[in-house]
């Protein structure tokens, strides 16, 4: 989501295949809410990086 100054918004959704910009106000209650739960459920860097190694070591084990 990039916020402006003058109080509009402009989200920009990414998929697989494509990506779409929604600039209508109307359509940016559900991205701010859901955005706003971030700083709830994200993981620090360094809880981030023992999850990454965890499953990168499940993996290489797999392949084993």
């Amino acid at each position: 989501m990039l916020e402006f100054a003058r109080g509009s918004a402009n989200i920009y959704v990414e998929a697989h295949n494509s990506g779409l910009l929604l600039n209508d106000p109307a359509e940016e209650p559900p991205f701010r809410a859901t955005t706003s739960r971030f700083g709830e459920v994200v993981l620090s860097p360094e809880e981030s990086a023992r999850l990454i190694a965890t499953y990168a070591a499940r993996f290489e084990s797999e392949d084993a």
